[in-house]
C-alpha cells in the first residue's frame, strides 16, 4: 500500500511513521510518503501535488480543521464537524472524511457506564481536536462544554460556533487563569495539549481537580504519554482515567480497513504503540 500524511514541524506525527512500521514488521508492505509542510507554504497546493500521486491523504491533528475547509464536497458529517483526518479517492471523486471521531464514538461507547451525563464537560485546548471531543460527548447527551487553552481567543470562537452548531448547547470560553476557579460540577475532563513548556505550566493548574466531581473522568490525549502526570494525579483523586494511545491505534484500525482491507489486531497494534512511547 501506498499512503501519504500530511503534517506540521509542530505535529505529533511518530505516529505514521510507527505504524508504516508495523505494518511492514507484519507482513503488509507499506510505503509512507511522510510530509511536513513548511511556514509559508500553502496545504492546499500540497493537496493537489499529493492528489496526482495517491488515492489516500492523511492529515496531522494540526490540519484537522484548515482540511476541512478545502472543499466544499464533504458528507454531511464532515460539514458539520468541520473536521477532517482524511481525504480519500472514492468512484472519482475526493471525498474528506474523519476516521478519529469514528473512533473516540466507539471508545466513548465502551467506557459509557464510566460517564456521568449529569454534569459538565472541559475540555482544554483549542482548534480541531477539540472541536472533535466537543461534538463526540454534545453527541451523546452533554449540554455543557467549557473550553479553555493558552489562546483565550481561539476558543472563544470555538465556543461560539458550538453554539450555533449544536441546539441547546451551552459552550463557554475559560481563561486558563481562572481554571482553579470552577465549580466541581465537570464529570469529564479532556486534555488536547501536547506537552511543551507553556501546556505543562496550564496542565499544572488543573491538578487541584477541584473542578471535577467525585469519580469523574479524565482523559489524557497527548499521544505521546501513556501514564502522564495529569492522569496519574487523577488517579490520586478517584478518577476513571485514559490515555489517548487507544484511540490513536483504534483510529489506524478503521482508517485501514476502510481504505485498503487491510486487518490489524488493535490489542497487538495498541502494545506495539505503547512499547514506542515508552
Amino acid at each position: 500500500m501506498k499512503w501519504t500524511a500530511l503534517a506540521s514541524p509542530h505535529s505529533q506525527s511518530d505516529g505514521f511513521l510507527w505504524l508504516d512500521e508495523y505494518l511492514n514488521q507484519s507482513g503488509h508492505s507499506s510505503d509512507l510518503d511522510l510530509v511536513t509542510l513548511e511556514e509559508g507554504e500553502s496545504l492546499k497546493d500540497l493537496v493537489e501535488e499529493k492528489k496526482k500521486q495517491f488515492q489516500n491523504i492523511r492529515f496531522a491533528s494540526d490540519f484537522y480543521e484548515s482540511s476541512a475547509k478545502l472543499y466544499d464536497t464533504n458528507p454531511v458529517q464532515t460539514l458539520t464537524l468541520k473536521v477532517g483526518d482524511c481525504l480519500k479517492l472514492s468512484d472519482g471523486a475526493w471525498w474528506l472524511r474523519c476516521y478519529t471521531f469514528q473512533a473516540l464514538n466507539q471508545i466513548i461507547s465502551k467506557y459509557g457506564t464510566q460517564i456521568n451525563l449529569e454534569g459538565e464537560v472541559l475540555i482544554i485546548g483549542g482548534g480541531g481536536f477539540s472541536r472533535l471531543c466537543a461534538s463526540a460527548f454534545i453527541r451523546i447527551g452533554f449540554k455543557n462544554v467549557n473550553l479553555s487553552a493558552l489562546d483565550y481567543e481561539n476558543v472563544k470562537g470555538l465556543a461560539k460556533d458550538l453554539e450555533r452548531s449544536y441546539f441547546g448547547v451551552k459552550a463557554r470560553a475559560i481563561p486558563s487563569d481562572q481554571l482553579i476557579l470552577l465549580p466541581g460540577t465537570h464529570t469529564v475532563l479532556i486534555n488536547t495539549l501536547k506537552n511543551t513548556e507553556d501546556s505543562i505550566k496550564l496542565l499544572t493548574e488543573l491538578y487541584y481537580f477541584n473542578f471535577l466531581k467525585q469519580g469523574g473522568m479524565v482523559w489524557d490525549l497527548n499521544f505521546l504519554a501513556v501514564n502522564s502526570d495529569l492522569t496519574k494525579e487523577a488517579v490520586d483523586v478517584g478518577a476513571f482515567t485514559l490515555n489517548g494511545v487507544e484511540l490513536m491505534a483504534l483510529t489506524d484500525v478503521l482508517w485501514l480497513k476502510d481504505n485498503f482491507a487491510i486487518d490489524i489486531d488493535l490489542k497487538s497494534y495498541t502494545e506495539f504503540l505503547i512499547s514506542k512511547i515508552k
